[in-house]
């Protein structure tokens, strides 16, 4: 079934952030907080390519390479205290991750999809025009995390049950 894409949801986890070096676990029971002036999400999910071709056959193949994912949203700014934008500049200034979810719906909903990753935004562009609000274009990408293992962190499908 179709949805509307204002029910989406972008969020982030308040209380983790990874630097380069850190080794944290994924918090067992996040403290997600929409991102509530988000405006028109887009989430990337692509795959790179390999040369898959011999001369065994005269028909191109590519095999499947690395997978990436990004995010990019605009986000309507405010003047004051702004706790969403500073976790966002946050992330740009001190080139640290965040985890962050994209759902189809409210994360508390039962049913409600999307995927998890930790990102960075590596892009923020603020935009002033004269007749509209002021919003920030920002870029998220994977930021290359480790739980307290060592372990890689890797986007994951994310679906709310019971």
């Amino acid at each position: 079934m179709s949805y509307r894409g204002g029910i989406a949801k972008l969020y982030y986890e308040s209380t983790t952030t990874w630097g380069r070096a850190d080794a944290i676990n994924i918090p067992a029971s996040p403290t997600w907080v929409e991102i509530t002036r988000a405006i028109d999400v887009t989430f990337n999910l692509t795959s790179g390519e390999s040369d898959g071709n011999s001369r065994e056959s005269i028909w191109e193949a590519d095999a499947g390479g690395l997978l990436n994912a990004s995010v990019d949203f605009s986000y309507r700014v405010k003047q004051g205290a702004d706790t969403i934008f500073d976790a966002l500049w946050d992330s740009f200034v001190n080139d640290s991750g965040l985890y962050v979810a994209v759902m189809d719906q409210d994360i508390a909903t039962v049913g409600s999809k999307g995927m998890a990753g930790v990102f960075r935004v590596t892009s923020s562009t603020t935009n002033q025009p004269l007749t509209d609000g002021a919003s920030a274009d920002m870029t998220l990408t994977l930021f290359p995390a480790f739980d307290a293992n060592n372990q890689r962190i890797d986007p994951a499908r994310l679906e709310t049950t019971a």
